[in-house]
């Protein structure tokens, strides 16, 4: 940073690079981080590796697609999250209290934390053959 400020020799030729304003604004919050001023800002100085950016294109394309892919992560999880509410309100209203133990559908609390559990893959045989294990019919295999 220095380096570079005495290199351009006047402060208006350091600014005129975009580069080395965002390094100024990362400075002085780094500065005001050190002086104990709290905020928001205190991990500001952690952006310093946007530099590698520029060396590495590579890097550059990789960040690129992933910034890009956003939109389509929270189509993704919208579409995920209205298939577990869905299925919390069926295995409510097809189960209720009839499962024992803390994965059961008693409540659309504790069922959607089931759901939850069961897309995770966390202990889902268990709930599957609780399941199973609390219907008279076929009605339980089918769910």
């Amino acid at each position: 940073f220095v380096v570079r400020f005495c290199a351009a020799g006047s402060m208006r030729v350091f600014l005129s690079r975009g580069v080395n304003r965002v390094e100024v604004v990362i400075m002085v919050f780094g500065v005001a981080t050190l002086l104990g001023l709290p905020g928001v800002w205190t991990h500001m100085s952690a952006l310093r590796i946007y530099r590698l950016v520029r060396y590495f294109p590579t890097l550059h394309h990789m960040l690129s697609a992933a910034v890009s892919s956003v939109p389509a992560v929270l189509n993704l999880l919208t579409f995920i999250s209205i298939l577990a509410l869905a299925c919390t309100v069926t295995a409510r209203y097809t189960f209720g209290d009839t499962i024992e133990g803390r994965m059961s559908f008693g409540s659309f609390h504790t069922g959607l934390l089931t759901i939850f559990q069961l897309l995770i893959g966390d202990s889902w045989s268990t709930v599957l053959f609780r399941t199973i294990n609390s219907q008279t019919t076929s009605l339980g295999q089918f769910f």
